[in-house]
């Protein structure tokens, strides 16, 4: 048994990907163990000669086995896990993806997410995203949801949050992570330091920083996703400027107390329907302008 551990560690440290042939080391080992036994001691009788060949080529077949087996295994592991990743790209549409654990992906034009397939997705829950994305995420206590992008990581277990990549100067790319519900973890690599974000709360990563740093949180950043902007209590001003940004047109209030507050949920389409119903709530007047 010690030989044949000995044999089977010389094939396997010598094996080359497409040399090794088992059925011609077959017909080198039979031709070489017929002229061994042509001149081998004539006295020494058939049946011996027989079972020591039997014996050497039982051997012989077991370590090319093994070592076939091996190099197959090597092969068939590398194949699959090329195959097993997939990812959805956006061109200039909006796109939503719904992963092997039903969670919802919503990929901003020009963003794409990729994930493993199946059962593998569903033991690890590990997506790469490049872009930003609105994530819906199916909670599982036993399994963690991971985001990774170029420069940020983001764990969490159930939520909604958004990422987003922010290309700067050169070829720097600045991460903001922003919480809609539940709790997220965001640092730069796994074994970094980072932050617990929560509902309502925001933060960013730029380049050269370590941790993230929290920023202020706008009410709907991911209205571009949900279609909607859901105000509770909010300032005027707040409330204006975020859709002046949305929108991309500069809105100011006419007339009308500025300090007044806004809650109510508006979808995010007509934006002269949107200016009247927050004009009618408030008894405001807003005018719009272009940036």
């Amino acid at each position: 048994m010690e030989d044949t551990g000995r044999h089977l560690d010389f094939v396997l440290k010598h094996y080359r990907k497409g040399a090794l042939d088992t059925r011609r080391a077959i017909r080198r080992f039979n031709a070489a163990t017929s002229s061994r036994a042509g001149r081998r001691n004539p006295a020494q009788s058939p049946s011996g000669q027989d079972a020591g060949r039997r014996k050497v080529r039982t051997l012989w077949l077991s370590v090319i086995s093994s070592a076939a087996a091996v190099a197959a295994g090597v092969i068939v592991y590398m194949n699959t896990g090329s195959r097993a990743w997939t990812e959805n790209a956006t061109a200039g549409a909006v796109q939503v993806c719904i992963l092997p654990d039903s969670t919802s992906v919503t990929l901003a034009p020009g963003s794409s997410v990729c994930y493993r397939k199946g059962r593998a997705f569903l033991r690890h829950r590990k997506v790469k995203l490049e872009g930003m994305a609105f994530f819906r995420v199916t909670k599982d206590t036993a399994h963690p949801f991971v985001v990774s992008s170029e420069n940020a990581y983001v764990k969490v277990l159930g939520t909604e949050f958004q990422v987003e990549e922010i290309p700067g100067s050169g070829n720097t790319t600045c991460t903001e992570v922003s919480v809609r519900s539940g709790k997220v973890f965001f640092s730069r690599t796994p074994e970094s330091k980072g932050l617990v974000l929560v509902r309502d709360m925001s933060a960013s990563l730029g380049p050269g920083e370590t941790i993230p740093v929290l920023t202020n949180h706008a009410p709907n950043p991911e209205a571009w996703a949900t279609g909607v902007f859901d105000y509770e209590d909010t300032p005027l001003d707040v409330v204006l400027d975020e859709l002046s940004g949305y929108y991309g047109v500069t809105l100011t209030l006419e007339k009308g107390k500025p300090d007044r507050h806004l809650t109510g949920s508006f979808d995010a389409g007509d934006l002269d329907e949107t200016i009247f119903l927050i004009e009618d709530a408030l008894d405001v007047e807003i005018s719009k302008g272009q940036e």
